[in-house]
């Protein structure tokens, strides 16, 4: 089972996922002031149309201005100034914040709202319930059971992977939830000035903790009072069933950081270079545009006869080790990783679906290409939020 560790160090929050050896599978790094409006949803107000590049710019505060398709194809809700399906300038509608802003680039949003819970996600202009793709029929059948009393006609609900060892009341519960909160934000936006915000995300590390599969969680510790108020007070309220996981550490004999060695964990998810047990190591060298995974052997091959057997054995140990840094370090976009090559055809074939078997423990959509030209493994993970290194060092 898997334990997560929610700790405040310096200027940032650490929360970090453990497996049953307390190695770090996923690690969340968080500014303790944080401005991300990833997820928050405003009554936003059309300022400008820019034809040429397809653009709406919104005003969702005083001081921020949003970018959003302007032929996005959305039931927005609230007052239009035109009868065309595009946004007009002056146009008054609910917006919810699809990506932060990055650089000189605005906050991206969209008029297709999303509100996010522990089993299901409510999507609004989308009717119907559709399920995850980690769900088998089995499951899918017993949950639609449950839902079968909920109107989906003006919204519609995703069943996420948790839900299947959800009980029916805990299901139920959140679908009312969301479905009540949905109309309340249609019912107090219509009387809201624009630029206000109808919705606020949780904190990262607490939507952290609601998105983990729950069947393989046992327990979640924190040092900091503050992050245990918020669990036990606001995060419990949504969702009781967890609030037995939650313990305040208070040990002033040892650290918590010390206990679980959250130095070793950072290094780990910063460093270059990582080691394998094997002698070999992988090189990890993020750009802005893709990120290269070089594996070298070197002393894992000294001597050694069979050396494409060895080459394989070393493969698998640095897929297992690549997968995991990937995971660690939030790494998005295009990925390369440089295996080391094998004469045999058939271990190269299984090598990659040894990757996809990887990927598929991914929280993260990611999608293993093949191997390229030049005998790279292409891959591509979905970029969420910023990457590691971005967070800590920019």
């Amino acid at each position: 089972m898997n334990k997560l560790v929610i700790t405040q160090k310096d200027n940032f929050i650490y929360s970090f996922l453990l497996n049953e050896k307390n190695r770090a599978t996923e690690l969340q790094v968080t500014p303790v002031q944080d401005t991300s409006l990833l997820g928050n949803i405003y009554v936003g107000f059309v300022e400008n149309i820019v034809k040429n590049i397809n653009a709406a710019f919104l005003r969702i505060t005083d001081e921020d201005i949003a970018y959003c398709s302007s032929s996005e194809r959305c039931n927005f809700l609230f007052g239009r100034h035109s009868s065309s399906p595009n946004l007009a300038q002056g146009d008054r509608v609910l917006v919810q914040v699809e990506r932060d802003p990055v650089k000189t680039k605005q906050a991206s949003v969209t008029g297709k709202l999303k509100l996010t819970g522990k089993y299901l996600i409510l999507l609004h202009d989308c009717p119907g319930i559709k399920f995850s793709g980690k769900l088998n029929k089995t499951q899918e059948a017993r949950i639609l059971q449950i839902l079968s009393g909920q109107d989906v006609s003006s919204y519609g609900f995703i069943v996420r992977t948790n839900a299947a060892e959800a009980s029916e009341e805990q299901i139920l519960k959140e679908a009312v939830r969301l479905s009540d909160f949905y109309r309340e934000l249609c019912k107090s936006g219509v009387a809201c000035k624009k630029g206000t915000v109808l919705y606020r995300h949780l904190p990262e590390y607490a939507e952290f903790l609601r998105d983990l599969p729950q069947d393989s969680l046992s327990e979640v510790y924190t040092d900091h009072e503050e992050i245990y108020r918020v669990l036990t007070e606001q995060y419990c309220m949504f969702w009781p069933e967890d609030r037995d996981k939650i313990h305040f550490y208070n040990d002033q004999a040892l650290s918590m950081t010390a206990l679980y060695n959250l130095e070793k964990i950072i290094r780990e998810a910063t460093d270059q270079k990582v080691y394998l047990n094997s002698g070999a190591s992988l090189i990890i060298e993020p750009t802005e545009t893709l990120t290269v995974i070089d594996v070298n052997t070197g002393k894992a091959v000294n001597g050694r006869k069979e050396k494409d057997e060895t080459f394989y054995k070393i493969n698998l140990e640095a897929a297992t080790e690549a997968m995991r840094q990937i995971r660690l370090r939030n790494l998005s976009g295009m990925i390369l990783i440089d295996f080391i090559n094998m004469e045999s055809e058939q271990k190269e074939q299984e090598l990659i679906h040894f990757v996809k078997m990887l990927a598929k423990e991914d929280r993260v959509s990611v999608s293993v290409i093949d191997m390229t030209g030049l005998k790279l493994l292409e891959l591509t993970r979905r970029r969420t939020k910023k990457p590691l290194h971005e967070v800590l060092y920019s």
